[in-house]
């Protein structure tokens, strides 16, 4: 078989009636009659995909459909006259180059494989799903992987990837949705902010639960959920740049009333009070830096914890925020306004990568604060849980006391970012998970006595992920711990981790979640419900009944 066209053939695909089309690299498709006369010259489709290669190529019900480094899905068929017509060509969204398509027998819902730069993804080409993303580093480094659908359930499958790596060597990873995926109910997220969501939390009141959101659009939202929705209740004023982190803190008997926290560009924190029997809010202060910051420098993450009271009478709360400089940031705030509108804290410089993530957990007279960076490392600071003088009149965080010159103990979590911290306590044992852009999801276990030295043992699953894991959050219960994670494989998990038998960890349930993933906090529902708010692109409200949830 020969062709007129200038192209290098790069995919074929065979037709029952014994015709073959060949697409080249100058975006062209050929199609042979197989048997046809000498002489007889091909049917040639000009530049199907302009001048970009096609790379697949399949017939499914009469139509050809082809991709190409152009992006685009292209539909064509055979004219009764004996020619070759373009239908549609349909670009998929920031796709710079298709690369397979995947079809059942005879069906047009077919899954797309492409890339987006250097990254490659699986899409389903109907919904707009993607099942996974994975980075390459490159559009030429060698990749193969195989797939399976459950019949009837798109929502269901099984991969295989071969990947290459820059070493030389080859892994393959494995990837599966649960078979009770179908019975879940799930949508593609609701639309609360302009722009991404990068934080998240959920705030429990006496009777009412609200959930607090901050954005890209520098905009900070809170809802109430009232049943099965999230109602809108107000907008907090905004900030100058992008909002970063959001986070609530709230004393055992405190009134029903809770601290609010916003953090985001140009260093900036507001705090506020909220009365969760009224959804009201009112402002408490601000927080300012005796430096001079710029709208490039911002806050990166905030969390915050309530303190022991020193008097009883007082009651206030330990905030720690974490910037692109590295710098650390404490401040204590009180639910009380003052006459100053403003208020400063102390600074601690660490490795100079930026903070990424913190938590922060009370255990006896004593709060263990987590601060993860760009480097992959998670720093653990022991720092007082008892004020030691009124900080109505400090000026900074000192009046906690204790030496905040520098971390206990620095341990390398990650190969790379740490995105996302998560820390609880069962009996003596603090367990700590986080995930990071490295797709790996670590857990760190030690025994925590006051004055003694520390001794973690850390246990790290890896590849676990498509892609970047963005959030993690784990809640104890008894010996067994729940671990939910989720990030831009658009996948929320839920996994089983044994503080008795650290080596028993497995994955139990997921669920799509098309947000991607880059902020997450759960909360306690009704009748055995964990009910989790996952933020990225929009927002999505998940729930499991973890008491179904058993270990295999």
């Amino acid at each position: 078989l020969s062709s007129t066209t200038p192209g290098i053939p790069l995919s074929f695909a065979l037709e029952k009636d014994a015709r073959m089309y060949v697409g080249d690299s100058r975006g062209n498709i050929t199609r042979f009659e197989l048997g046809q006369e000498s002489g007889k010259e091909p049917m040639i489709l000009s530049r199907a995909h302009e001048k970009e290669h096609v790379t697949a190529i399949r017939v499914v019900q009469g139509l050809v459909l082809s991709v190409g480094n152009d992006g685009c899905l292209t539909r064509s068929r055979n004219t009764a006259d004996g020619g070759l017509q373009r239908l549609t060509s349909v670009p998929i969204a920031n796709a710079t180059g298709l690369r397979n398509i995947f079809s059942g027998s005879e069906s047009l819902h077919v899954a797309l494989g492409g890339y987006y730069g250097n990254e490659f993804f699986l899409i389903d080409n109907k919904s707009g799903y993607e099942f996974l993303r994975q980075d390459t580093g490159g559009r030429q480094r060698r990749q193969c992987f195989r797939t399976g659908f459950e019949e009837g359930n798109p929502q269901s499958y099984s991969l295989a990837i071969l990947s290459g790596l820059k070493d030389g060597t080859n892994t393959i990873n494995l990837h599966k949705t649960m078979v009770d995926t179908k019975a879940n109910k799930y949508n593609i997220g609701d639309v609360m902010h302009a722009e991404e969501i990068n934080d998240l939390c959920w705030i429990r009141g006496v009777s009412t639960t609200h959930l607090i959101t901050g954005s890209n659009d520098c905009t900070v939202k809170l809802f109430e959920l009232r049943g099965k929705q999230l109602n809108f209740i107000s907008d907090l004023p905004p900030h100058e740049s992008c909002v970063r982190g959001v986070c609530a803190s709230s004393h055992l008997g405190s009134d029903d009333c809770s601290l609010l926290v916003t953090a985001g560009g140009k260093l900036s924190m507001e705090f506020y009070l909220l009365h969760s029997a009224t959804s009201m809010v009112s402002s408490l202060c601000s927080y300012r830096i005796q430096d001079k910051s710029t709208i490039d420098h911002r806050m990166n993450v905030v969390r915050a914890i309530p303190l022991l009271p020193l008097n009883g009478l007082w009651k206030s709360h330990l905030v720690l925020a974490g910037d692109s400089d590295g710098k650390l940031h404490f401040v204590v705030v009180g639910e009380t306004p003052t006459l100053r509108r403003t208020t400063v804290g102390q600074t601690l410089e660490l490795s100079g990568r930026p903070i990424l993530t913190i938590e922060l957990l009370r255990v006896g007279e004593e709060i263990l604060a987590f601060v993860g960076t760009t480097g992959g490392e998670v720093a653990l600071f022991r720092l007082p849980a008892r004020l030691i003088s009124d900080a109505r009149n400090e000026t900074s965080a000192k009046c906690l006391g204790g030496d905040l010159s520098g971390p206990d103990i620095i341990i390398r979590a990650h190969q790379s970012g740490v995105n996302g911290l998560s820390a609880a306590l069962i009996d003596s044992k603090v367990i700590v998970c986080s995930v990071g852009d490295d797709q790996c999801l670590g857990v760190l276990v030690f025994d925590v006595h006051i004055g003694e030295d520390v001794t973690i043992a850390k246990h790290v699953k890896r590849h676990q992920s498509a892609s970047a894991q963005k959030s993690v959050k784990v809640v104890s219960q008894n010996n067994l711990c729940r671990v939910y994670t989720s990030g831009h494989d658009e996948m929320l998990c839920l996994w089983l981790f044994d503080v008795d038998d650290t080596t028993f960890f497995q994955l139990v349930a997921s669920s799509p979640a098309c947000t991607s993933g880059c902020a997450m906090d759960t909360i306690q529902g009704e009748k055995g419900r964990e009910l989790i708010a996952v933020g990225g692109v929009g927002l999505e409200l998940h729930s499991f009944v973890w008491l179904r949830c058993k270990p295999q």
